[in-house]
């Protein structure tokens, strides 16, 4: 779907700076929810960053999107978030 889409062409399109900030940032984001204590929980997150950080030009990725993304993700499905 355009999800995957959109995860396919962060992935691609990123650069590398921002995804680091975005690695940096996915251990401060909620560490003590169960949700974001496993690989699938992080994954998540990482995918959402990214196409967030894509598609927010001209700002791209900035300081507390994590937080929001975490947040989005406890109570969205990935896709919606």
């Amino acid at each position: 779907g355009a999800y995957s889409a959109a995860v396919r062409r962060a992935e691609a399109e990123l650069s590398g700076k921002v995804k680091d900030e975005i690695e940096r940032d996915l251990e401060r984001s909620l560490p003590e929810h169960p949700a974001f204590q496993n690989a699938v929980g992080v994954a998540a997150l990482r995918r959402v960053l990214q196409v967030v950080a894509l598609r927010g030009a001209p700002h791209g990725y900035t300081q507390a999107m994590n937080l929001i993304g975490a947040l989005l993700l406890l109570f969205l499905p990935e896709p919606a978030a």
